[in-house]
């Protein structure tokens, strides 16, 4: 757990604390009825099973440790602990129970033996040919976005299970524009860098609005008088993912293990807690659209 916290950065790790200290209050606050205790239970289980899928130390663990597992429940015990504490005050045992044996489920899951990813995934060939960012994220988690969305979609009769899936859906495309792809992928689409910029951004929010057609869709049906709920929450989505998208190539570095600045890439993510932050990566925006064009015309300002 330090380890992770070092490598996240001072920054990254205080807005961690900052998020994690907002949302505990609102769990804390939400436990107290018995409904909202299912939605608190279903995210904590949806990034806890990201969480692991996503992991790339299970190999060192394995080396250290011939019982990865109880490493793993440890770290996710700790992990989940303030939120067994919220339940046991308001005395949910059972849901205490759920908690506990679905982190002991998964501990013993190792994430590089996802059977998942031995089965031939279909699921890219639906993504725009010329979206490499898109390609890789799906090929990484397009079943877990498909997951999302069938789980939306079943429990759509709820008021925050579509909002909420949507949500989860946006965090994990927001990471498809955290690292810097090669340079042969920018002078494949020869053009210049206004052009190329307008292309990005543009396969963003179509793909990204496809994605969650039938969520938005679903919800409108459902919970006709508070359609503006999801309206939102997708114009903000698009609003931070071409903030993401000008980022990126503002420090753009033709390095596929070079990543976007954490204090920046972190402000794009704060904003969905802390409102005020719209407005500054809005002013970011404009500064990172002119950066973006002028770094890119290093690299492909031939086809200007």
């Amino acid at each position: 757990m330090i380890r992770l916290l070092t490598e996240a950065g001072l920054w990254r790790t205080i807005l961690l604390v900052m998020i994690v200290a907002c949302v505990s209050v609102f769990a804390f606050i939400s436990l107290s009825q018995k409904p909202n205790v299912y939605y608190v239970l279903g995210i904590t289980m949806t990034l806890l099973s990201g969480l692991h899928y996503k992991r790339s130390d299970i190999v060192f663990l394995h080396l250290i440790s011939a019982r990865t597992f109880v490493i793993l429940l440890l770290e996710y015990i700790v992990l989940l602990l303030p939120l067994l504490i919220m339940l046991a005050v308001y005395g949910w045992w059972l849901s205490m129970l759920v908690l506990i044996s679905f982190a002991l489920v998964i501990s013993l899951v190792p994430s590089e033996s996802n059977p998942l990813s031995k089965i031939r995934n279909p699921l890219p060939q639906a993504v725009l040919g010329t979206s490499f960012e898109w390609k890789a994220g799906v090929r990484k988690f397009g079943y877990l976005l498909l997951l999302l969305v069938l789980i939306g979609l079943g429990a759509s009769f709820f008021l925050f299970s579509v909002p909420l899936a949507i949500f989860l859906i946006g965090l994990i495309v927001y990471g498809f524009y955290e690292k810097s792809e090669h340079y042969a992928l920018l002078i494949v689409f020869e053009r210049r860098p206004s052009a190329f910029l307008w292309l990005k951004v543009t396969q963003v929010v179509l793909q990204f609005s496809v994605l969650i057609a039938p969520l938005v869709l679903a919800f409108v049906w459902m919970h006709s008088s508070l359609w503006y709920i999801v309206v939102i929450e997708w114009l903000i989505f698009l609003f931070v993912f071409n903030y993401t998208v000008l980022l990126k190539y503002a420090f753009y570095k033709s390095n596929p293990s070079d990543k976007v600045p954490p204090l920046f890439a972190a402000l794009g993510l704060g904003s969905f807690f802390l409102p005020p932050l719209l407005l500054l990566i809005w002013i970011l925006s404009i500064y990172f659209c002119r950066k973006s064009l002028s770094n890119l015309s290093i690299y492909i300002d031939d086809f200007d």
